[in-house]
């Protein structure tokens, strides 16, 4: 088991280094320079390689730590530290990026295939799955700038200097990837984990995904078994399932699993069911008198929540609370 926190050690050698992230161009065998323009693969090589000196100093700090690099790209992770008992440790770098002229405000990422090592062991990854003891993410977002691609130029000062920087405002991130794993499959390949999706990096930061309250093994449960042999598409619809044929059934309290969710769900991402449950809770204290003035709970088109003289079923909502067993007080109306 590995002995080292490697969130702090990793965090603690940004702090250390205060690495600059930002690079404008190649020089090619001609000493001619090559813009970078918005290649999002080739940004993300560079801050990978900018990282590993980082995981390299970790490795020399921690007696009988090896960081290995696979030899074969396609394969997981992009670096694991091989810890002195053999079992090993994966650090994968991931990459995204914000584009206000076209709207992309929100953070994402993709965290690999469902159908690879989770459900074969050895498949696309290096060692065996069962070999490893933390699957870590150190995360890149950056802000998009420049669109002017592969434009080649003499390598002198004045035209390092004209070239602008096809990318800013780089922050990094590093958490456990099942902390931040989200329920629906990423973009562009959908066999892909997706991850959660937010504007505030915090979320990814502290590690506020739903499988932080989950637990990992539920997690891997969740998406080792999605869209193989089940139709399950949410937390809610995954327990369903799992009562009847997870495979880890039997150690689970799955009404405890979906207490949590809920609260997780509450706090992080509510839905219209949520709001209503907050605005029964808040008609609810208006006791009777408030009942007696046919007072009702309404959810707006803003998503605020409004007390109204308006008259209204309740009744759905509260069949819902029931349904999705969030407890409630039945308000007599």
């Amino acid at each position: 088991m590995d002995s080292f926190d490697f969130i702090s050690a990793f965090k603690n050698k940004l702090k250390e280094h205060k690495i600059n992230w930002y690079v404008k161009a190649l020089v090619d065998s001609d000493n001619n320079l090559l813009t970078l323009g918005t290649d999002s693969k080739l940004i993300g090589r560079i801050f990978e390689l900018k990282s590993m000196v980082l995981l390299q100093e970790i490795a020399k700090e921690h007696k009988g730590y090896e960081l290995v690099k696979p030899e074969a790209q396609t394969v997981y992770p992009d670096y694991l530290y091989i810890c002195p008992d053999g079992t090993k440790i994966a650090v994968d770098i991931k990459t995204t990026y914000l584009d206000t002229a076209k709207r992309k405000s929100t953070i994402s990422y993709t965290l690999g295939a469902y159908t690879s090592y989770l459900r074969n062991g050895t498949k696309n990854i290096e060692g065996s799955y069962d070999e490893y003891t933390h699957h870590y993410i150190v995360g890149f977002v950056y802000d998009r700038l420049s669109n002017e691609d592969g434009i080649i130029l003499p390598n002198t000062k004045e035209n390092l200097a004209s070239i602008p920087y096809p990318y800013g405002n780089v922050r990094v991130w590093v958490q456990e990837k099942y902390k931040i794993a989200g329920t629906s499959e990423g973009s562009g390949n959908t066999a892909n984990i997706g991850s959660i999706s937010s504007k505030d990096l915090s979320d990814f930061e502290n590690g506020n995904g739903p499988f932080s309250v989950l637990g990992e093994d539920i997690f891997e449960d969740y998406w080792r078994n999605f869209k193989y042999q089940s139709t399950y598409r949410s937390i809610e619809e995954y327990i369903s399932w799992a009562k009847e044929s997870s495979p880890i059934r039997e150690k689970k309290d799955y009404s405890q699993i979906l207490d949590r969710y809920i609260k997780w769900r509450r706090d992080h991402s509510p839905t219209k069911e949520d709001y209503l449950l907050m605005a029964i809770k808040a008609l609810r204290t208006k006791g009777k008198r408030g009942a007696d003035k046919e007072l009702l709970a309404v959810l707006g088109e803003t998503g605020t929540i409004s007390i109204t003289k308006k008259k209204k079923e309740i009744l759905e909502y509260v069949v819902f609370c029931e349904n999705n067993a969030i407890p409630i007080e039945i308000i007599q109306l």
